[in-house]
């Protein structure tokens, strides 16, 4: 079999250098099968460890239940301890971990590369990461252990907000580089705080130390709001869950939770009909964004009157 060397001109005849003609495609064609196969397996992993971690998982959490004090906190941990448990915890009788018997039985079906990059994915470990900018194109991160600057494709990324901090393990694919399973997302620790807190559970030396870091980072993190009266607080959840449930972007729901906190401090309204607020503060929100709602849609989905939603409107304005 003759093998062409990458620098003479194509056997093709078109008078360019193999490795900028049929070379060129060969490798294009090889990195979408890589590409394929790595996320063959990352859909696998993701299966995989719902159904054969969730019980361990959830009796590891509970153990640390009582150090959590939150429970949006507790289910944030338990998101964001995933990628440690595929990777660390040993499958009881078997003696492995979840990806690394998932590796073994796909051994004979994925491209040699394939099996490089996966051997790869074993040894991540997750890193903390500042949102710099977030473009049409593409988001910038810092990894600030290192202080690195790195550039994304934006559909790798398309969940990040600028100016917040994400932890994630970010792994390599054939032409680009992507955050796996999940990434947990923090919008008022300090990356001093974070580094601080790094230091005390250095994970990046022992990956034992990665779920008290996690804890102590999520304890800390001031995502809890005071609200004056628990009224306000029942519009706060009712508008985040139909945020969440209509899949709206995480930057619009941190919008409204704050321009809802500020009026409630401002305007102290008197919320009788928590429905009818949290419609209000929704359409007041999405009436900004793509895809906006009229008001009368709005009103229908909250099951309240449309001309009780315009009165609060005014009253809110």
């Amino acid at each position: 079999m003759h093998i062409q060397n990458k620098n003479t001109l194509c056997a093709c005849g078109s008078g360019d250098k193999y490795k900028h003609c049929c070379g060129h495609k060969a490798l294009v064609q090889q990195s979408k099968k890589i590409d394929q196969e790595l996320n063959d397996f990352h859909s696998k992993l993701i299966q995989a460890a719902s159904q054969q971690l969730n019980t361990a998982l959830l009796t590891f959490i509970k153990k640390q239940h009582q150090e959590i004090d939150h429970p949006d906190r507790l289910s944030v941990f338990q998101a964001g301890l995933y990628f440690w448990f595929v990777t660390s915890y040993l499958i009881p009788g078997r003696k492995q971990t979840v990806f690394e018997g998932l590796l073994n039985m796909n051994l004979s079906a994925y491209h040699k590369n394939t099996v490089r990059y996966l051997r790869h994915w074993q040894s991540l470990k997750p890193s903390i990461f500042y949102v710099h900018d977030v473009t049409e194109e593409e988001v910038t991160l810092e990894e600030l252990t290192q202080g690195v600057t790195l550039t994304l494709d934006k559909s790798s990324a398309d969940d990040l907000i600028e100016d917040t901090i994400v932890i994630g393990t970010l792994a390599p694919f054939s032409a680009s580089r992507r955050f796996l399973i999940v990434t947990v997302k923090l919008f008022n620790n300090s990356r001093e705080e974070l580094l601080l807190y790094l230091k005390q559970h250095p994970f990046k030396k022992d990956m034992a130390q990665y779920p008290a870091f996690l804890k102590a980072v999520l304890n800390a993190e001031h995502l809890t709001i005071e609200w004056k009266e628990s009224e306000y607080e029942a519009v706060a959840d009712l508008f985040i869950d139909y945020m969440v449930e209509e899949n709206k972007d995480d930057r619009l729901i941190m919008t409204g939770i704050k321009l809802w906190h500020d009026l409630c401090r401002e305007k102290e309204p008197q919320v009788k009909n928590i429905k009818n607020y949290a419609a209000a503060l929704t359409y007041m929100i999405c009436s900004e964004s793509n895809g906006r709602l009229t008001q009368a849609e709005i009103a229908k989905l909250y099951e309240v009157n449309p001309s009780t939603l315009s009165q609060t409107l005014k009253r809110l304005k």
